[in-house]
């Protein structure tokens, strides 16, 4: 939420959710770090977590009502409106790369969902501590293909698994922790 305007996000989800006949979801967050140290900003100074909050909101109320008045710390409109509207009645919004209590508070009490980012141990210990006792009941997981992001970028990621090993790890290492 720190690169992209939540009500332009809204509409292009509406779009999506219209073209794919109702299976569209969105995940929200602060950012990728590394991607917001590429554009000089510090991800601390942009108060991550009250940014999506405020932005969930927003594309909440823009998704379900099709119009938002709102002027808050991030996010101000007039009477924005649109024609865009999802097949779903609740176009479901979830928020991603959560990283403590707070955000994970946040995301039970506001989004329809949460993806938890760190070591196969980091999130297995997150599962179980905060994210199991909730009620939960599934989980999508993001891929990282080192290859795929040097061909499109020309950055290498040193260090980090190809994806049958991100899929082995994920099965024997974290999903145990949802059992």
């Amino acid at each position: 939420m720190t690169l992209r305007e939540p009500t332009l996000i809204a509409q292009a989800l509406a779009t999506l959710d219209e073209l794919s006949g109702g299976r569209a979801e969105g995940v929200l967050s602060s950012g990728n770090f590394g991607l917001l140290a590429q554009y000089r900003i510090d991800w601390a100074r942009t108060r991550p977590l009250s940014r999506v909050k405020e932005a969930l909101q927003v594309m909440r109320t823009f998704l379900d009502e099709g119009a938002i008045t709102h002027e808050g710390e991030f996010f101000s409109y007039d009477g924005l409106f649109t024609f865009a509207r999802p097949v779903q009645d609740r176009l479901p919004l979830k928020l991603g790369a959560m990283r403590g209590p707070k955000s994970f508070e946040a995301a039970g009490e506001l989004s329809d969902g949460l993806s938890v980012a760190g070591t196969p141990e980091e999130c297995r210990e997150k599962i179980e501590r905060d994210i199991a006792p909730s009620g939960v009941n599934h989980i999508i997981c993001a891929i990282t293909d080192r290859a795929l992001v040097q061909a499109f970028t020309g950055r290498d990621l040193p260090g980090a698994a190809d994806v049958d090993t991100q899929l082995r790890l994920i099965a024997e290492r974290v999903m145990p922790g949802f059992g």
